[in-house]
C-alpha cells in the first residue's frame, strides 16, 4: 500500500495559516500586554458595530485594536477597497505599540510575502516580538522558521522549544508540530507516547487536517523500541472526522484502509463510497483509483451507476499521472473504451513527460512508450527513438523491463555498441537497482538477483564465456566474486534455462572454480523441471565419468529421456551409443531411428552417422527403422 511521507503531511507550511488578527479596547490607546488575550472575535464585535469613519477616528486617536482591525479590514477588502498600503500603515501602527497580534501579523506578511517583499529575517523579528508576549500562533511559526532554518540557523531544539510553548498555550499548529518533533525528528530524542499525546490534542480540536495528521501518525506509528505498531483501526475513525467534513485527502485515505483490507477483507467494498466521494471533489488521486474500481468490485450496484471511466479521464485531465498512465493502457487495450493507439499514445507520452520525475510511473509510461515507438503503434515506427527511451527508463528509473530490454541491446550491438559487461550489469537491473546498472554488479547486490529472463540471459552469457569481470571491476569497492553471488542468488535461480547456465558455469569452471558436484546439483535441477537439454549434459557427465568412473548405462538412459522429448543432440548421442553398444546392447535399428531423428533436424555429423550404419544394415532393418522413427515423428514432442 502506498503511502505520502508523514513528515510532508504533518509538518506542513504552518506559518501561512492566516494568524486570525488581534485585539483592541476603545478609543484611547492601553498598553498591548493587556490585550494579550483579546480574541479577534471580541475584536470584531466591537469595530463591526461601529462606522469605519469612527473605527478610523479610534485608530487616529492610537486605540491599538482600532488600529489592528483598520489594518485588517484594507487587507481583506472587508467593505472597502482592498489596499495594502493602507493595511501595512495600520498594522505598523499596531506593532509599534508593542502589540502582539500585530506583530504575529507582520510576521505573517513578510514570512508569505504578502503586501511586502518576502523577508525570513523580518518574519522572525516580528514573530518573536510577538512570540516573547506569549502569542500562541507566532510562538508556533517561529519554531517552524526555526526548524527549516528560515531567516535563522536551522535548530531543531530552538524549534522545539518554541513549538512547546505554543502547544501548552493550546494552539493546535504548536502542538501537531510539537508531535511530530518528538516522534519524527532525527535530531530530537524520539518519544512515541508524547507524540501521540499532542497530535492528539491538536486532532481533537476539531481541524480536519490536523485529524488527517493524526490519523497518518496513527499508520506509521512506532512502540518505544522503535518497531512499527501501525494502528489502522484507530487511524481509520480519525480519517472518518476529517472525511466527514469534506476533506478529500482523509476521504481518500480512508478508503485506501479499505480497499487494502487493512480494516479486514470482509470491509474491502466499504472503500468505494469514499473513492467516488473524494473523486467528486477533484481528488485526482482518488479520480485515478475510480476508473479501476469496477475490475475489482464488478458486483457493486454503486459503481454501476456512475461513470468510472470519465471519473479517470478527469484525473487525467488534471494532471494526475497514474490516471493518464491508465487511461493510455485502456485506450491501448480496448478496455471499457474503443481501442485507439493514437488516444493511448498521447496519453502515455503525457504521463512519461510527467513533472512528478521522481515517481516510478514514469519510468513505466517511458517503456511502454518505447515499445510503442518500436512496434509503431500508435505513432510511426521509430526504433532509434525507442532506443533512447529504453536507456532512460533503465538508468534514470531502474525500470525493470527496461534494464533487460538494454541487456538485450548491450549483448546483441542493437542501438547501442556491442558491450557484453554492460548487458551483464543492466541484466542484474531487472530485479535490483541500487546502482546505476550500467556499472558492474558489486556488494550492494547481495540480497537477491535478477528475476527470471533477466538472470536467464545473464548466467547465459557467463555460461558462453561472455561479460566476464574485469580487473578494474574486481578494484571496485565492494566487489563480490560471481561464485558468491550465484550462491546467494539459489532461490532465484529458479527457471530451467537458468539452471542449466548455472550448471555449465561451475562445469567449466572459467568464471568460478571448476564444481562437477555443483554442476551435477544445477544441472538435475533443470532436469527435474523437463529440461532435455539438462538431461543430455547429465548423460554427458556419465559418460566421461561423474566421480572419475564412467558409467555407460547411466548416460544412455539419461540420452534416451532428452531424446525422447526431442532434442537432437540427445537423438545423437543415443544413436552412436547404440551404434557402438555402449550402456545400451548394440542395436543397429535403434542407432538408425535415432541418427534419422537427429539429422532431420540437421544436428552436424549426424546424417554421416546414419548413412554409415545404414552400410551395414539389411534391407529390412533399414525399413524397420525407418518405420520406427517415422513413428516417433507421428507422437511428436513429448
Amino acid at each position: 500500500m502506498k503511502r505520502l511521507d508523514f513528515l510532508i503531511t504533518v509538518l506542513f507550511a504552518v506559518t501561512n495559516t492566516w494568524p486570525c488578527p488581534a485585539q483592541s479596547t476603545g478609543t484611547n490607546p492601553v498598553p498591548a500586554n493587556a490585550l494579550v488575550n483579546e480574541s479577534w472575535a471580541s475584536i470584531s464585535n466591537r469595530w463591526g458595530s461601529v462606522s469605519l469613519d469612527r473605527v478610523k477616528q479610534a485608530a487616529e486617536h492610537g486605540a491599538v485594536t482600532a488600529e489592528f482591525y483598520l489594518g485588517d479590514t484594507y487587507f481583506e477588502g472587508n467593505g472597502v477597497a482592498k489596499d495594502q498600503s493602507e493595511a501595512l500603515k495600520w498594522i505598523k501602527k499596531a506593532s509599534d505599540q508593542g502589540y502582539a497580534k500585530a506583530q504575529m501579523y507582520l510576521g505573517w506578511l513578510y514570512d508569505n510575502g504578502n503586501g511586502v517583499p518576502q523577508d525570513y529575517g523580518a518574519a522572525v523579528k516580528f514573530y518573536r516580538l510577538a512570540a516573547d508576549q506569549g502569542n500562541a500562533r507566532a510562538q508556533n511559526n517561529l519554531g517552524y522558521l526555526y526548524y527549516k532554518g528560515l531567516g535563522v540557523p536551522q535548530d531543531s531544539i530552538e524549534a522545539m522549544k518554541w513549538y512547546r510553548k505554543s502547544a501548552e498555550q493550546g494552539d493546535e499548529l504548536g502542538q501537531s508540530n510539537l508531535g511530530f518533533m518528538y516522534g519524527y525528528d532525527k535530531g530530537i530524542e524520539r518519544n512515541y507516547e508524547l507524540a501521540e499525546k499532542w497530535m492528539r490534542l491538536a486532532a481533537e480540536q476539531g481541524s480536519a487536517k490536523l485529524q488527517y495528521n493524526y490519523a497518518e501518525m496513527l499508520t506509521s506509528e512506532f512502540d518505544k523500541n522503535g518497531h512499527q505498531i501501525a494502528n489502522f483501526v484507530v487511524a481509520a475513525e480519525w480519517y472518518r472526522k476529517a472525511a466527514d467534513q469534506g476533506y478529500a485527502d482523509a476521504q481518500y485515505k480512508l478508503a485506501e484502509l479499505y480497499h487494502y483490507g487493512e480494516l479486514g477483507n470482509d470491509q474491502r467494498s466499504n472503500c468505494i463510497p469514499w473513492y467516488l466521494k473524494a473523486a467528486a471533489q477533484g481528488n485526482t488521486k482518488a479520480q485515478a483509483v475510480a476508473g479501476e474500481l469496477p475490475k475489482y468490485y464488478p458486483n457493486s450496484e454503486l459503481l454501476k451507476s456512475v461513470d468510472t471511466i470519465e471519473m479517470l479521464r478527469t484525473g487525467a485531465e488534471s494532471g494526475n499521472l497514474a490516471a493518464q498512465f491508465q487511461l493510455a493502457k485502456r485506450y491501448q487495450t480496448g478496455d471499457g473504451v474503443p481501442r485507439d493507439l493514437t488516444e493511448a499514445f498521447k496519453w502515455m507520452r503525457k504521463a512519461a513527460q510527467h513533472d512528478q520525475t521522481q515517481s516510478s510511473w514514469v519510468g513505466d509510461a517511458i517503456d511502454e512508450l518505447a515499445l510503442m515507438y518500436e512496434k509503431g503503434e500508435g505513432v510511426p515506427q521509430d526504433v532509434s527513438e525507442a532506443h533512447k527511451l529504453f536507456l532512460q527508463a533503465a538508468t534514470e528509473y531502474q525500470q525493470s523491463d527496461a534494464t533487460f530490454h538494454v541487456g538485450q541491446m548491450y549483448e546483441k550491438g542493437d542501438g547501442v555498441p556491442q558491450d557484453d559487461r554492460k548487458a551483464v550489469g543492466f541484466y542484474f537491473g531487472k530485479y535490483y537497482g541500487y546502482n546505476s546498472p550500467d556499472k558492474y554488479p558489486n556488494g550492494y547486490i547481495q540480497y537477491g538477483g535478477p528475476k527470471d529472463e533477466g538472470m536467464e540471459r545473464l548466467l547465459n552469457l557467463w555460461a558462453c564465456g561472455r561479460g566476464f569481470p574485469t580487473s578494474q571491476d574486481k578494484a571496485e569497492p565492494g566487489y563480490r566474486e560471481p561464485g558468491k553471488l550465484i550462491k546467494d542468488w539459489e532461490a532465484q535461480i529458479k527457471t530451467a534455462k537458468a539452471q542449466l547456465y548455472a550448471g555449465e558455469i561451475y562445469y567449466q569452471g572459467e568464471l568460478v572454480p571448476k564444481d562437477v558436484a555443483q554442476a551435477a546439483d544445477w544441472f538435475n535441477k533443470a532436469a527435474t523441471q523437463g529440461s532435455p537439454e539438462a538431461m543430455n549434459r547429465i548423460g554427458k557427465m556419465w559418460a566421461v565419468g561423474m566421480n572419475g568412473a564412467s558409467d555407460p548405462k547411466e548416460a544412455a538412459n539419461w540420452y534416451r529421456k532428452a531424446a525422447a522429448k526431442g532434442l537432437a543432440a540427445a537423438q545423437y548421442n543415443l544413436g552412436r551409443c547404440y551404434a557402438k553398444g555402449e550402456g545400451v546392447p548394440a542395436n543397429p535399428v535403434e542407432a538408425w531411428k535415432w541418427l534419422q531423428l537427429a539429422a532431420g533436424q540437421k544436428f552436424p555429423n549426424a546424417a554421416e552417422a546414419r548413412d554409415a550404419m545404414q552400410a551395414t544394415m539389411t534391407t529390412d532393418q533399414i525399413k524397420e527403422a525407418r518405420t520406427l522413427a517415422d513413428q516417433v515423428h507421428a507422437v511428436g514432442k513429448p
